[in-house]
């Protein structure tokens, strides 16, 4: 039985938005014969493209946690609680204003994970250092026994 520790956040179809809207603009553009009005949706359809594959690609259950104490992460990816160095988040911005979603980043002895789209990405971060400190704590009270 899998435990879910993150999922993706609804708010990466805003840039599903952008890159339909800024199409929208580019083929105005074209059949009004504009070619400023047709520069700038190409420029912002090629802007939000990246963002929207990303999206589009990352599961709705990002982060898991197997019975085995490993984190199943998207691309079938497996990493060992004892493994992780680091866990950070850094949540998304606006102005002044800070949304509850944003990027988490998962740091073992061999590599870095980073993943964008997070919903309530503060929570799940202290979610897996709280699971990693427990997971260390036990390690060492098997090798004192």
């Amino acid at each position: 039985m899998e435990t879910v520790i993150a999922k993706r956040s609804p708010a990466g179809l805003l840039f599903l938005v952008g890159v339909a809207t800024s199409f929208e603009i580019m083929i105005n553009g074209i059949i009004a014969m504009s070619f400023l009005m047709a520069f700038f949706g190409v420029l912002l359809t090629v802007a939000f493209l990246p963002y929207t594959i990303h999206f589009i690609r990352l599961p709705a259950n990002v982060i898991s946690l197997s019975e085995r104490n490993t984190l199943l992460l998207p691309s079938n990816k497996e990493i060992s609680l004892f493994s992780i160095e680091d866990v950070s988040y850094k949540r998304a911005m606006r102005k002044n204003k800070s949304y509850r979603w944003g990027t988490v980043t998962i740091t073992t002895r061999s590599n870095t994970y980073k993943y964008h789209f997070i919903a309530d990405c503060e929570e799940v971060s202290k979610r897996l250092i709280k699971l990693t400190y427990d997971g260390k704590k036990k390690e060492k009270r098997k090798y004192k026994q």
